[in-house]
C-alpha cells in the first residue's frame, strides 16, 4: 500500500519516509509545504477537492524542482492540529469538506515535530471560499509546479457545467459500451441462459480523451496482444462469442460476458438446457483483478485520470446461488439470492489503483457473499488471498 491508498489511521512514519525516497515530484494530486500555512489553506484544500483530489504532506520541503528533501523536518507538533484542518474544511469552505482524512505522523526521536497526511477526495461540488466569493482548481502555478489558481467567472461556469456534462458523458460511455457488447455476445443457450457479468473501471469525472484513437490501438495491441477501433476506442483480445472487452480514449476499461450455466459446478456436467446455474465468486474476483490490472497498466501509458469508479454488477440473478469457494471456508450451505442485479462500485484514485487492487478485490467479493445471504467478514479476504498476485 501507499499514501494514497493505505487506511489513513494506519499510515507510519516509515510509510512517508519511503514515499518521500521515491522522489515523487509535486503533480495536480501532490502538494508538499514545508509549514502550516497560515492564511489560504483553505483555498489549497477546496482546490483538490474542485480538481482531482490528492494528497498534501505538510512538513516536507521541496527542492525548487517540487521534489521532497530529505530528511523530513517536519512541522511543530500541536494538540489541536487536526482540529485545525477540520475546522479549515468545515468554517472556511463552503459547502464544507467533510470526507477529508488527516494522520499526523510524529518523526522518530524529535517528539515536537509532526509530519502531516491530509488526504482529499474529488468532490462531487464546487467548493467555494473567502465567504463564497473565490472558487479554486489546481493548476499550474508561477512559484510551484501547481498550486491553487482562481477561476474567473467564464471558468466557473465552465467548471459548474463541467461536472453535469461529465457525469452524462460517463452514462454514454458505459451505455455505449454495453450496447456494442450485447450487439456481439452471441447467447449460446446450451451453455448460457442469459445472465451477464460486467466489470467496468470509468473516469468519476471524463473530460478530454487521454489518447488518441492511433495512441490507444498501439496500447492495447502492446498489452492484449490484440486491437480492434470501435467508436471512441478500440475493443481488446481475440474475439469471442461469449465475451467482450473494451477500452477507451478517456479511459474506459469495460468487460462483459454471458455467466455459464455450469460455472458453479466445480467440473461437473453442465445443468442442461433451461436450468439456472450457480454463480462463482471465484471467476467473478478473477475478471474483476484481470480488470483492474489493465486499466492500471492502461494509465501508465496514456495517463491518469484522477478518481475512477470501479463497478461490477451481474443479473439476472434471482433464485440463482454461490458456488462454494473452496474447503477452507466452512461448511456451505447452499443460499439464493434475493435481487433481480447485484451491483458493487467503488471509488478510487487512478494514480493509486496498482496498490489498491487486493482490497477492492476483497471488498467486492465480500458484498457478494453478503448479498447471498453470507455474512462472515473472513470468506472475502480468504477468497482474494487464494487468487495468486
Amino acid at each position: 500500500m501507499n499514501l494514497y491508498t493505505k487506511p489513513i489511521g494506519q499510515i507510519e512514519f516509515a510509510d512517508i519516509q519511503e514515499f518521500c525516497n521515491a522522489k515523487a515530484a509535486e503533480h495536480i494530486a501532490l502538494d508538499y509545504k514545508s509549514n502550516f500555512p497560515d492564511n489560504d489553506f483553505q483555498d489549497t484544500i477546496a482546490s483538490f477537492a474542485n480538481t482531482q483530489g490528492g494528497l498534501i504532506l505538510l512538513g516536507v520541503r521541496d527542492d525548487g524542482q517540487a521534489c521532497p528533501v530529505l530528511p523530513l523536518d517536519g512541522i511543530p507538533k500541536e494538540a489541536n492540529i487536526r482540529d485545525r484542518i477540520t475546522n479549515i474544511c468545515m468554517d472556511a469552505i463552503y459547502p464544507p469538506i467533510i470526507d477529508e482524512e488527516v494522520q499526523v505522523v510524529d518523526i522518530p526521536d524529535r517528539c515536537d515535530r509532526a509530519v502531516v497526511v491530509v488526504r482529499l477526495h474529488e468532490s462531487d461540488l464546487g467548493h467555494w471560499t473567502h465567504n463564497r466569493t473565490r472558487l479554486y482548481l489546481r493548476g499550474p502555478g508561477r512559484n510551484k509546479a501547481y498550486e491553487p489558481i482562481q477561476a474567473q467567472d467564464d471558468t466557473i461556469e465552465w467548471f459548474l457545467d463541467r461536472r453535469q456534462k461529465s457525469v452524462d458523458l460517463r452514462k454514454r460511455l458505459i451505455s455505449d459500451a454495453t450496447a456494442r457488447a450485447d450487439r456481439v455476445l452471441v447467447l449460446n443457450s446450451e451453455t448460457h441462459d442469459g445472465c451477464k457479468r460486467t466489470v467496468s473501471v470509468t473516469p468519476k469525472f471524463p473530460r478530454e480523451p487521454l489518447a488518441t484513437p492511433h495512441k490507444l490501438l498501439e496500447v492495447g495491441k502492446r498489452l492484449a496482444n490484440y486491437a480492434s477501433p470501435v467508436s471512441g476506442g478500440v475493443r481488446l483480445y481475440p474475439p469471442r462469442e461469449s465475451e467482450y472487452w473494451e477500452a477507451g480514449q478517456h479511459g474506459l476499461v469495460f468487460h462483459r460476458r454471458f455467466v455459464r450455466k455450469d460455472e458453479g459446478t466445480r467440473g461437473q456436467a453442465p445443468l442442461g438446457d433451461g436450468a439456472q446455474g450457480d454463480v462463482s465468486p471465484i471467476r467473478t474476483v478473477v475478471e474483476l483483478i484481470d480488470v483492474l490490472r489493465l486499466a492500471s497498466d492502461l494509465y501508465g501509458e496514456i495517463g491518469t485520470p484522477g478518481a475512477v469508479l470501479v463497478h461490477v454488477d451481474i443479473g439476472p440473478m434471482a433464485g440463482r446461488s454461490l458456488t462454494e469457494p473452496g474447503e477452507r471456508c466452512y461448511a456451505w450451505e447452499r443460499q439464493h439470492c434475493s435481487d433481480e442485479q447485484w451491483q458493487h462500485e467503488e471509488e478510487v484514485l487512478a494514480a493509486a489503483l496498482p496498490e489498491a487492487i487486493e482490497a477492492l478485490a476483497t471488498r467486492a467479493a465480500d458484498d457478494l457473499f453478503w448479498a447471498f445471504g453470507y455474512p462472515e467478514g473472513h470468506l472475502g479476504q480468504t477468497l482474494v488471498r487464494s487468487i495468486s498476485f
